[in-house]
């Protein structure tokens, strides 16, 4: 909100006080706790989705080293059956979990806009005759629908990603831990230079927006 009232955007170049992200993330998660049925079902279906993940690998490890040199058609048939319904029921999970991701994100949704418009209620007519109306609409649809990516998008890939990673370590290491350990170490040459690329690439976009509100001045 402005100065004078308005509500308003800021432009780029100008100075922004942003809230902690500490703080941000503990409400942003408030949202969710209506709704702890769907989401500790989608938790469960991330983790169910990652542990089918994990196993094709071992079955392709039993058929190129068991089935196909023994020449035991009957384990053969088996192990590709089961690559079958693994797939096939990583699919419908994934589906289940698609489904409520929708719903639970349609009903976070449903529930920020109903408090924004409460507070529109509460609101002083003087701040309606001061802003302007394109900017209000624009906050009870695009940042809306950004929180709403925030924790039914981002969120859900972080954990998915926590649960793919965790799960893979376990059977990596539980297959041969020396290898294992050996492709961990090597970890960190890969990430770093992701980390520099990305260090460089904010660095670019700051200073051109910094320069882009510069010229925005004169």
């Amino acid at each position: 909100m402005g100065h004078d009232g308005s509500w308003r955007r800021p432009r780029r170049g100008e100075g922004v006080t942003v809230r902690d992200p500490r703080a941000s993330v503990p409400r942003s998660l408030g949202y969710l706790r209506p709704y702890r049925v769907p989401v500790a079902v989608i938790l469960v279906c991330l983790v169910a989705s990652a542990v089918l993940i994990s196993i094709p690998p071992l079955l392709v490890r039993e058929l190129i080293d068991v089935a196909v040199p023994e020449g035991n058609r009957g384990l053969l048939n088996l192990l590709v059956i089961g690559m079958i319904v693994l797939y096939v029921g990583s699919g419908l999970i994934g589906v289940l979990q698609n489904h409520l991701n929708t719903y639970v994100s349609q009903r976070i949704m449903y529930d920020i806009r109903n408090q924004l418009y409460e507070h529109l209620q509460g609101l002083s007519l003087r701040f309606f005759t001061t802003s302007h109306t394109g900017e209000v609409m624009s906050r009870l649809t695009d940042d809306v629908a950004a929180i709403q990516n925030i924790v039914t998008g981002s969120l859900v890939s972080i954990a998915n990603n926590f649960v793919i990673v965790g799960i893979t370590l376990v059977v990596i290491f539980a297959l041969d831990w020396k290898l294992a350990l050996l492709s961990v170490s090597l970890l960190p040459l890969f990430i770093y230079p992701t980390r520099l690329v990305g260090g460089i690439r904010r660095r670019l976009r700051r200073e051109t927006q910094q320069a882009g509100g510069s010229l925005n001045t004169l």
